[in-house]
């Protein structure tokens, strides 16, 4: 019997500050992994954050929608010896949390 290939994932990066706020991402998302932010940017407009990191599908949906190219998706090696828990997954995306790291303009 052939195993089955392993459930894509993907982390999803999020570059606050060039957020404009279109939503685009957050309505086509397929799995429904980003939700508008109450904060604001500094150009003053909400922003997604993911709220699932686990469920991305890794469809890179949001990078292709967004327009000002705040969104970067990349995909996550998940174990093929068994189905990922959802903690498992949760703990390789660990660093995909809202804050600095995902909004940092200091490198463009």
């Amino acid at each position: 019997m052939v195993a089955a290939p392993p459930p894509v994932r993907g982390r999803i990066l999020i570059r606050i500050e060039r957020c404009k706020g279109c939503e685009f991402c957050i309505e086509f998302c397929p799995s429904r992994v980003l939700v508008r932010s109450k904060a604001f940017n500094a150009k003053g407009y909400h922003y997604p954050i993911v709220t699932q990191p686990e469920v991305c599908i890794n469809c890179t949906g949001c990078m292709t929608i967004c327009p000002d190219y705040a969104i970067l998706s990349q995909p996550v090696e998940v174990a093929n010896d068994s189905a990922p828990s959802a903690a498992g997954a949760k703990d390789k995306l660990a660093n995909n949390k809202p804050g600095r790291e995902t909004g940092d303009s200091r490198s463009e």
